[in-house]
C-alpha cells in the first residue's frame, strides 16, 4: 500500500513540472516585462509606505496609518525593503531605505536585546 501511495506521489510531481517551472518556456521579452511589473508593484508599494507610513514598521494599507509593533520604531519596513531594492536594481529606493534606517541608528537610541528559546526581541530606549 505505501509503494503504490509513493508511486502515485511520483506520477503526481512528474506531471506538474511543467507547470512548477513555467518560466523556462517564456520568451524573453515576456520575463524582462514580468521583471518591470514587479519593480512597478515594489515602487508602488514603497512609495505608499512613504506617504502614508513613513517612519513607521509597517503601513496599514487600509486606514493608511503607519504602525509600530513596539512602543517605538523598529523601521522593520525600511529595513526589510533594502534587500530587495538591492536585488531588484532599485538604486534610489535602495538609498532613501539605508538612509532612513541609518538617521535612526545614529540618532543615539541604545538598542536593549532579549533571547529566549523560541523567539527574539529588540527595543528602543
Amino acid at each position: 500500500m505505501k509503494t503504490k501511495l509513493n508511486l502515485i506521489f511520483l506520477t503526481v510531481i512528474l506531471f506538474q513540472v511543467p507547470t512548477i517551472l513555467p518560466a523556462q518556456h517564456l520568451s524573453d521579452a515576456t520575463k524582462k516585462l514580468q521583471c518591470d511589473l514587479i519593480v512597478d508593484a515594489c515602487r508602488h508599494a514603497w512609495q505608499g509606505y512613504l506617504k502614508d507610513a513613513n517612519g513607521y514598521d509597517a503601513l496599514m494599507p487600509i486606514s493608511k496609518k503607519g504602525k509600530n509593533w513596539y512602543s517605538s520604531s523598529l523601521l522593520m519596513t525600511p529595513v526589510d525593503a533594502f534587500d530587495t531594492f538591492y536585488l531588484l536594481k532599485m538604486k534610489a529606493e535602495a538609498d532613501e531605505a539605508k538612509s532612513l534606517v541609518l538617521k535612526i541608528s545614529a540618532s543615539g537610541r541604545t538598542w536593549k536585546f532579549s533571547f529566549s528559546r523560541f523567539r527574539s526581541a529588540f527595543w528602543a530606549d
